[in-house]
């Protein structure tokens, strides 16, 4: 998302207290946030949306830079937040399903125009290793560059790279086999 010229403006007021700034830097940077949440924790991405609004709402006050700076920051304290979760889910048990409830085919066997946003990035980040997931969803749905990825992963823009190209290439691979087998 292209920063707006009024990012300055908009930020100092929001640290100033006014609900109506808060409300337009959410407008701004939620969806593509609960986007990349949503794809990497399926069901909870509005959950976790809301515990980085809260986190973000704690330290706003205190943030300085610019409006990439704070896609930044709000995009690593949601992979924070999806670290937590998955360390919450592994100490809670889960009941499993009886598999024959679920539905049988799978979303590319639907049409093209019946696929949600949202299913169609989790099919593209299926079979991902986690690393891989968030190193394409940063890069894809966050918009982030490789070496703005590679800040937020604590790797070398190099490794994002090769990450990234690998994670593309066992798409790819994964997606041919798949339009073979039809």
């Amino acid at each position: 998302m292209a920063a707006g010229h009024d990012f300055p403006q908009l930020l100092l007021a929001a640290q100033a207290g006014s609900g109506q700034a808060v409300e337009r830097l959410f407008a701004r940077h939620n969806p593509a946030l609960r986007r990349y949440l949503e794809a990497r924790a399926e069901g909870m991405g509005d959950d976790l949306a809301q515990e980085v609004w809260i986190a973000a709402s704690r330290n706003l006050r205190t943030f300085t830079g610019d409006e990439g700076d704070l896609r930044s920051w709000l995009f690593s304290i949601a992979r924070s937040k999806l670290i937590d979760q998955g360390r919450r889910s592994t100490r809670q048990p889960s009941t499993p399903t009886d598999p024959h409830i679920l539905e049988a085919t799978s979303v590319w066997e639907r049409p093209v125009d019946n696929l949600t946003a949202i299913e169609a990035v989790n099919e593209l980040v299926h079979g991902l290793t986690d690393e891989q997931a968030d190193i394409v969803l940063l890069r894809v749905v966050g918009g982030f560059s490789v070496e703005e990825v590679a800040s937020m992963v604590d790797k070398e823009p190099g490794a994002v790279r090769v990450a990234q190209h690998r994670a593309l290439k066992r798409v790819a691979t994964r997606m041919s086999e798949k339009a073979v087998t039809k």
